[in-house]
């Protein structure tokens, strides 16, 4: 009306609000606050009263059949409703010139659908609030979300979810049967959720002609629409369905009537007037309204009859009877409320004045709270905007109806998006319209690797993956994994062209986590292959992108990686070509298979498990092709350096599926507490000896250090200097077990301290026995496994009897005369 006519000419009255322009010339009302003839501006020249069925209402009924037989325009009045009006209004004989207006579309019964299955653009009605939020909570869940409806929302909640439906935002809705009135709404499909309601007084079924008005919300105009049920609601029976398909309901048999001409001379005769019987056998006694139960209820007190002394107190008193329960505490706290009026208005010129007002408006201006908290705040406001649209109640009526509509749309604004919060997941809605869409929607990507659709934050570009912030099979997670598929495509294909062209110091190992990075992003993954110089590398990502451009670019980083070992690991490149090409002995080829196998060094002391070795005349020859060997390691100096040995332990990691070790930087270290298998201390060029590992290079020094200080003793037995620890940086407390490891034993020991003060070097087999026990126990493995299942910390002594008989065995320490 306003966009055709202008907003001066158009005004909009109902119980709660009132925008009436002086020059209004077109209303839009409720049947109960529509202006009467004795009011200004009336009689019109155009009357319309649509939905004339509800005059079979018991709670509105009268309102509407009063407005039938006396509401009259000077030129016309049209009466809009269903069919099963005409034989009531035809009784009554009010002279009504009949139209009938078929629907354009059809109406057909879907049958019971589950709620996680229902089409689009549905709507489930249910008859309880618990029931619909429920079921609002389902639909999140599992569809992103849905708009709620219900009689207890204010106007501006009502119409904030109404276009939040409309809009597409969601595609679904939750409603009560609220949805039948007043609700232009483009929905195709109907489920009901149950087939009861509590009409005020008991739970009963739905009528045909009351599913059929909820039903009829389906389709619109010529757009054909649907109805049924949920998969836990009960079936309509055939009878029923036929009925709201084909239209054919039982006529209005009687009106719900209560007379309107009432007696202002006394509370009695008021309420005489009101429960005078009808004057047509059409027309039925409506049951006793709210507003005239409180009328009795207050009639009965002494108190309140005495002041109501002439007509103009008996109609002051009913417009307060009149108040609509907005609240619904029931009718106690309606009748105390109303009570509260009372004290302030009983006299006709009484008004509110601003204290008082003030002291009840201002204390529910608060939008905090959830959904219940504020309803009931809403409920509340809503009683003092009425108030406020009386004129007649309230001393500053104008100032006190901004405020209280003010209130009303804050606290209506929050309750929409508490509604929001609860039973829409925006973000997973919005991805779910994007996917629909026939269109690209494009994805931004921050410098951050936050990836944005549709203006909502989905996840995070991490490389070529992409991380959503929700997994697993959720709504939520199967929703942000298929937007960023269809978003992300060209961001990705971008990349794998970048990959493809990218220079070769845009490249890098993260040797922690075996994987190949861009620019500090991870394309690619190592990965075994047939041997463990040559590892495999897969992409880590874009799996919906183009097969030949993934190709292209695992095989520009493979590329790479094959020449980057080739540079860093070249002495075992070199020693695999001299292995093919050079004229070796068998003891040198050997040799040089091993530690092709095994990385950067090997431990002659297992001569027992892997041959013995080279000899000294092999050693020139070894020499030839990089390999160092000496009387207790083989190795390969250019892989002792940090970049040789990391690239080393990473390749060993990827081949056996060990976790990836960082590369020691120091000549020795301890392995208490440390999980170093032996292939990755080979790799990375050291040997075990006792509790620590040694570079090799520093375990030969050390072992020739120990031959020249063992020549340079006049007897077998000889003292290991200190600073022989330092040379391979092992605390002094460790170098014993060293030593031992090393092939050598105690000598002498100080009778104080028990300390070792001299050693000599073990025999051969002695000392290979000692070091494949000492490697079985920190191993956990091989024949002397069983040793690290000892928990005690040294065997139980012997009897006396065989210490005494061991010590007369035991040989005395040779002099250097004998």
């Amino acid at each position: 009306m306003v966009r055709l006519k202008g907003e001066r000419a158009c005004a909009l009255i109902t119980g709660e609000e009132r925008i009436r322009p002086e020059t209004a010339r077109y209303f839009a009302c409720t049947v109960e606050a529509m202006p009467q003839a004795f009011e200004p501006g009336a009689p019109f020249d155009f009357i319309a009263i649509d939905e004339i069925q509800l005059a079979t209402d018991p709670d509105r009924g009268h309102v509407f059949t009063d407005r039938i037989l006396h509401a009259r325009g000077r030129h016309e009045t049209m009466l809009l409703g269903a069919d099963t009006m005409r034989p009531a209004l035809q009784a009554l004989d009010l002279d009504i010139d009949a139209e009938r207006r078929e629907r354009f579309s059809h109406l057909g019964y879907a049958g019971p659908v589950k709620i996680t299955k229902l089409p689009k653009r549905s709507a489930v009605v249910a008859f309880s609030a618990e029931e619909v939020y429920a079921i609002a909570e389902l639909l999140k869940r599992q569809r992103g979300g849905c708009a709620v409806i219900m009689g207890a929302l204010s106007p501006r909640t009502r119409n904030a979810q109404v276009a939040l439906y409309q809009s597409g935002e969601v595609d679904y809705i939750v409603a009560t049967d609220a949805i039948g009135m007043g609700l232009n709404l483009d929905v195709q499909h109907i489920a009901f959720a149950s087939r009861g309601k509590f009409d005020g007084r008991r739970r009963r079924p739905l009528r045909a002609d009351e599913a059929a008005q909820i039903a009829g919300r389906a389709g619109r105009f010529r757009d054909d629409g649907t109805f049924g049920e949920t998969a836990d609601c009960e079936r309509f029976d055939e009878e029923m369905i036929e009925r709201i398909v084909d239209h054919r309901f039982e006529p209005a048999d009687t009106l719900n009537w209560r007379n309107s001409s009432l007696d202002w001379t006394s509370i009695d005769a008021l309420l005489a007037s009101l429960r005078r019987p009808p004057p047509d056998v059409i027309l039925r006694r409506a049951p006793e309204a709210l507003d005239e139960t409180t009328l009795a209820a207050l009639g009965e007190d002494g108190a309140i009859r005495a002041p109501v002394r002439s007509p103009a107190h008996v109609r002051r008193l009913w417009d307060l009877c009149t108040l609509p329960d907005f609240r619904k505490h029931g009718p106690d706290a309606h009748l105390k409320l109303v009570g509260s009026f009372l004290e302030k208005l009983a006299e006709p010129d009484a008004r509110l004045k601003d204290e008082w007002m003030y002291e009840h408006v201002e204390r529910l201006n608060n939008a905090e709270g959830g959904i219940d908290i504020l309803q009931q705040r809403l409920a509340h406001i809503r009683t003092w905007t009425y108030a406020a649209n009386r004129s007649d109640w309230v001393e500053n009526a104008g100032t006190w109806r901004g405020r209280a509509r003010e209130i009303e749309d804050r606290l209506s604004d929050a309750l929409h998006e508490r509604l929001m919060q609860r039973f829409v997941d925006r973000r997973t809605s919005a991805l779910l319209k994007t996917l629909n869409a026939e269109e690209d929607v494009a994805a931004e990507v921050d410098a951050e690797g936050r990836v944005m659709v549709g203006g909502h934050d989905i996840g995070r570009l991490d490389g070529l993956a992409f991380l959503p912030d929700a997994t697993g099979q959720t709504l939520e997670g199967r929703a942000l994994r298929n937007a960023a598929i269809k978003a992300l495509r060209p961001v990705i294909e971008r990349k794998l062209a970048a990959i493809i062209e990218a220079p070769d110091e845009a490249l890098s190992l993260d040797h922690g986590e075996a994987r190949i990075e861009m620019d500090g992003a991870p394309v690619a993954r190592l990965v075994a292959g047939p041997d463990w110089l040559t590892p495999n590398v897969e992409l880590m990502g874009a799996p919906d992108a183009q097969p030949a451009l993934r190709e292209a670019a695992r095989e520009r980083v493979a590329r790479w990686l094959g020449e980057r070992c080739g540079e860093i690991l070249k002495p075992l490149f070199d020693l695999r070509t001299a292995l093919k090409e050079a004229d070796l002995s068998g003891a040198v080829r050997g040799a040089a298979y091993q530690l092709l196998e095994s990385g950067a060094a090997l431990d002659r002391r297992e001569g027992g498990r892997n041959g013995d070795g080279p000899g000294a005349g092999d050693r020139a020859a070894l020499h030839a092709i990089g390999v160092r060997a000496g009387r207790t390691a083989i190795w390969l100096p250019g892989l002792l350096k940090p970049a040789g040995a990391q690239m080393a332990i990473t390749l060993r990691g990827v081949h056996s599926g060990l976790a990836t070790m960082k590369t020691p930087s120091s000549a020795s270290f301890p392995l208490a507490g440390a999980t170093w298998p032996d292939a990755m201390l080979r790799a990375a060029g050291y040997i075990r000896l006792g509790p620590r590992a040694v570079r090799a290079d520093m375990a030969e020094r050390l072992s020739w250090a120990l031959g020249r200080t063992r020549r340079g003793s006049e007897t077998s037995a000889f003292t290991a200097p200190p600073e022989l620890a330092a040379l391979i940086g092992c605390p002094i407390a460790d170098f014993p077990d060293v030593l031992r490891a090393l092939g050598l034993k105690p000598a002498e020991r100080d009778p104080a301290t028990n300390a070792v003060t001299r050693w000599r070097f073990a025999s051969q087999r002695s000392a290979q026995r000692r070091n494949e026990r000492q490697r079985d126990v920190a191993t956990a493995s091989g024949p002397f496994a069983a040793l690290a299942a000892l928990t005690t910390p040294a065997a139980k002594p012997a009897p006396a009897h065989r210490k005494r008989r061991n010590r007369q065995r035991r040989p005395q320490p040779k002099t250097a005369t004998s």
